[in-house]
């Protein structure tokens, strides 16, 4: 009877406002014991502790860390009732919940959270940036992401059929500012959306390695017909010469930080480029007059967006428009 009756009780508080249970830990937590209905006291305040280390870190985003310890929590011995167990389970959803239909009225009312659309690169997918947009995501912001079959779209098509609908549809009039952050081609396929696209709320743009002045490797393979085939019309237009599409775009005229690797694990590759590279793109012709910063790292061109130290330079960026 004492432990259904506690846990009603944290449950009834949980339902008028996690924020008026936390302000009273001490109470709280002490009423979490009593409800476990423990054989050894001596555990108790231990249990109490790991719940609230849970949901302390789900209060502050810390997503992972949260159901770890919850899960710990819930696997340990002295919670073997199946009862008690399932009030635990009841019990951090309801404390739960509180926290993410607040981020998700906020992010719907557009007041205090800001849009940020991540665009993959060439022959890659939008898998390739999910480690950086859990670590956005985590920083408070909304992230989209976009996805298209490089090897069957030109840029324009990219941009038109791909990245046009999901700003439209998910960022236009919704958020405070509409932010991206590029890998590799994606750079490409954004300056050409933003030149004939005006968004309003635009933010800042953080390009991951882009060619912007081409790459010597699309100079290479688009010289057999049957990789061109292979690999389709983006290709081309990733080429150097003067003529090409990348070199035709026109200079940006938003706010644009460039973060570019110099390290590289395809010797043959860095073999065709001049000057130091990435394994894919030169340094040099990742760079535009326009850009606000650039920042080199050692990375290399393919998991430059992994990188602890790429991740913090893009937030700090998107938030501040330096680097630094």
């Amino acid at each position: 009877m004492l432990k259904e009756f506690s846990c009603r009780l944290l449950l009834t508080a949980a339902s008028r406002g996690a924020s008026r249970l936390l302000r009273n830990s001490r109470l709280a937590s002490g009423t979490f014991a009593l409800s476990l209905g423990l054989r050894d006291g001596a555990k108790a305040p231990q249990a109490s502790f790991q719940f609230f280390r849970a949901f302390s870190a789900l209060q502050n985003r810390e997503r992972r860390e949260a159901y770890f310890v919850m899960r710990q929590c819930l696997k340990s011995t002295y919670y073997k009732n199946t009862m008690t167990r399932n009030y635990l389970i009841i019990l951090f959803l309801s404390l739960s919940i509180p926290l993410f239909a607040q981020k998700f009225e906020k992010a719907k009312n557009g007041k205090s959270f800001d849009c940020v659309i991540l665009i993959h690169g060439f022959l890659r997918s939008s898998k390739q940036l999910k480690n950086m947009g859990d670590y956005l995501t985590d920083n408070n912001l909304l992230v989209f992401y976009v996805d298209y079959p490089s090897r069957s779209n030109t840029i324009q098509e990219v941009s038109k059929s791909y990245l046009s609908p999901i700003v439209q549809n998910n960022c236009i009039s919704k958020f405070n500012k509409i932010h991206f952050v590029t890998h590799s081609a994606g750079g490409i396929v954004l300056r050409h959306f933003l030149k004939e696209n005006k968004i309003k709320r635009l933010g800042r743009v953080v390009m991951l390695a882009p060619p912007n002045k081409g790459s010597e490797i699309a100079d290479f393979l688009s010289g057999y017909n049957f990789v061109n085939t292979l690999l389709g019309p983006i290709l081309m237009q990733l080429k150097t010469d003067n003529s090409s599409f990348v070199n035709n775009i026109g200079t940006p005229n938003f706010e644009l930080g460039i973060i570019m690797g110099d390290s590289s694990n395809d010797p043959i590759s860095s073999m065709i480029i001049p000057g130091d590279d990435d394994g894919k793109v030169s340094i040099e012709n990742s760079k535009l007059n326009s850009m606000k910063e650039f920042l080199l790292v050692d990375r290399t061109h393919t998991f430059i967006m992994d990188g602890v130290e790429v991740q913090k330079a893009t937030l700090q960026f998107i938030k501040t428009g330096t680097f630094k």
